[in-house]
């Protein structure tokens, strides 16, 4: 289950409805109360959201690297290529296919990119995508490989190579 703070559930119900935060902490209150116990603090902000209209597992927004989340579908991004991996080509099913990884980051964090569509691979083969280009990426999933979150993209995934405007300053590196 993707899991959004207290404090993120509450910021996205000000975006949406432009509630106060006051407000919303009322209706918080009002649910502790009327379920005495029952309930804890961030329950009742989800059903707050909830009665609102406010879809607190919205899968279909832009995200940070740091916050993917295993099982993520539909997944929104902007990240800056760090390294591009070799396109292999693999047999199963007697059907010959490309795969290609990227290494990507953006201002929170890490991770590799798993590109498994021709249509994409095919802008790494003409050289379009390449080290230091920006991109979007929409309609990623995540999943996870050797402990480590991985976007994955196939025929439905989209880039935009090097979007107007985009600009990213990686995060640090950690020393090992």
């Amino acid at each position: 289950m993707i899991k959004f703070s207290y404090e993120e559930i509450v910021q996205k119900i000000k975006d949406e409805k432009g509630m106060s935060e006051q407000v919303i902490e009322t209706k918080v209150q009002e649910k502790l109360d009327k379920l005495s116990g029952l309930l804890s603090r961030e329950g009742a902000i989800h059903i707050v959201a909830n009665e609102l209209g406010v879809s607190v597992f919205d899968t279909n927004a832009l995200i940070t690297i740091k916050r993917l989340q295993i099982g993520m579908n539909l997944v929104h991004l902007y990240c800056k290529v760090v390294r591009v991996g070799e396109v292999k080509s693999f047999t199963k099913n007697e059907k010959t296919s490309k795969v290609c990884n990227l290494f990507v980051g953006d201002q929170t964090s890490f991770c590799r990119v798993v590109l498994w569509d021709a249509n994409l691979i095919k802008l790494i083969e003409e050289g379009s995508i390449k080290e230091e280009s920006i991109l979007f990426i929409k309609n990623g999933y995540v999943k996870e490989n050797n402990g480590y979150h991985e976007v994955h993209l196939g025929n439905k995934g989209v880039i935009e190579v090097n979007p107007v405007g985009v600009s990213i300053v990686l995060a640090e590196k950690k020393q090992s």
